[in-house]
C-alpha cells in the first residue's frame, strides 16, 4: 500500500500575523518531524508537488464574487501589507496564489489516488478550508480544498458517492453549507461543541434530497478518546454503511489534541492513530482503500 504525501515549499508563503496559530511554523514542525524519522524515504511513500488549481475548480464550489475578493485582498497585501479578512483570517501578498496551489494540492492527491498511482494521500498543504463557505472566507480558511477535490473528483472522474468525515475539533461549517443539499456527498462532523463557528448541531441532517446525508456529532469539552471511538463505531460506521461510499475524504485537523492551545479535548497521538485505523477500514470496505487526508 502506497502513501502519497502532496507539499511544496510554496505553502510557505502565505503569512499571517506574528502569533498567529496558523503560520508556516506548522508545517514545518511536520516535515521535520518526517525527515527526522525517515518516514519521506519510506519505500511505500512518494512526495508529489501539486499543481496549482484552476478557476474553473475553484468555481465549482465558490461564488465568482468569492474568488475576486480573494484575489482582491491579495493585490491589496502588496501594497498595504496583511490584510485581515475578519479577526482570525488574513491574506498576505502571495495568499491568493497559495490557495490556489492548496485547492490544487487536493486534485493532485485525487488524480495519484483515483489512477492508482497511489493508495491513499495526505495533502500537507496551508492555508486549511473547512471553514471557508460558498461566498465567504473565514476561521483561517480561504478556499475549501476539501470541498473543491469533492466536486473534481466527480466532475472529472465520475466518482458517485463521496464520503467527507472531518474530526477536527471545530465544525467544518464551510464543508457542510456547500453539500447541504447534495446527496452525492455525505458530511460527518465530530468537534466540540459548544466551540467556534457555532454551527454542525445534531438536527442539522441535510436537506431536500440530501436529507440524512450530513451527520454531526457534537461532543463536550474535555472529552476523552472512549467517547470518540464509541462515537466512530457507534454512529460513523453506520452511517458509512448505509450511504457505501466510493470514496473518502478527510479533513484531518489535529486540534482535538490535549496539547493544543485553542480547544479544550483530551485526545494524544495513539488517539488520531487509531480514529485513522478506523477511516482506513472504512476506506477498504467500501472505496478499496481509496482515502485522502487533507
Amino acid at each position: 500500500m502506497s502513501t502519497a504525501v502532496i507539499y511544496d515549499e510554496a505553502f510557505l508563503r502565505h503569512k499571517t500575523p506574528e502569533g498567529h496559530p496558523e503560520s508556516p511554523e506548522r508545517l514545518k514542525a511536520v516535515l521535520q518531524f518526517l525527515k527526522a524519522h525517515s518516514l519521506l524515504d519510506h519505500p511505500n511513500v512518494q512526495v508529489i508537488q501539486p499543481r496549482p488549481a484552476e478557476t474553473k475548480h475553484i468555481l465549482a464550489a465558490h461564488t465568482p464574487e468569492h474568488l475576486r475578493d480573494i484575489q482582491d485582498a491579495e493585490k491589496k497585501a502588496q501594497t498595504q501589507g496583511i490584510v485581515a479578512l475578519d479577526e482570525d483570517t488574513f491574506v498576505s501578498d502571495a495568499s491568493y496564489q497559495t490557495a490556489m496551489l492548496a485547492a490544487g494540492a487536493g486534485l493532485t492527491a485525487i488524480d495519484s489516488v483515483l489512477s492508482g498511482a497511489a493508495q491513499n494521500a495526505f495533502v500537507l498543504a496551508r492555508p486549511p478550508g473547512h471553514h471557508a463557505e460558498e461566498d465567504f472566507a473565514m476561521g483561517f480558511c480561504l478556499f475549501n480544498n476539501i470541498a473543491i477535490a469533492a466536486k473534481y473528483a466527480q466532475q472529472e472522474h465520475h466518482i458517485p458517492k463521496i464520503l467527507i468525515v472531518d474530526f477536527d475539533v471545530h465544525h467544518g461549517n464551510g464543508t457542510q453549507e456547500i453539500f447541504y443539499k447534495d446527496p452525492s456527498v455525505a458530511y460527518f462532523s465530530m468537534h466540540q461543541a459548544p466551540f467556534y463557528p457555532g454551527t454542525g448541531a445534531y438536527d442539522e441532517i441535510g436537506a431536500d434530497e440530501a436529507e440524512y446525508t450530513t451527520c454531526n456529532a457534537p461532543v463536550p469539552a474535555e472529552s476523552l478518546f472512549e467517547l470518540y471511538d464509541a462515537v466512530f463505531r457507534e454512529i460513523l460506521f453506520p452511517f458509512a454503511d448505509r450511504f457505501r461510499p466510493d470514496l473518502l475524504l478527510v479533513s484531518a485537523g489535529y486540534d482535538a489534541h490535549w496539547k493544543d492551545p485553542l480547544a479544550n479535548e483530551l485526545l494524544d497521538t495513539s488517539s488520531y492513530a487509531a480514529l485513522t485505523a478506523y477511516l482506513k477500514e472504512l476506506a477498504e470496505t467500501y472505496c478499496q482503500g481509496k482515502m485522502v487526508f487533507f
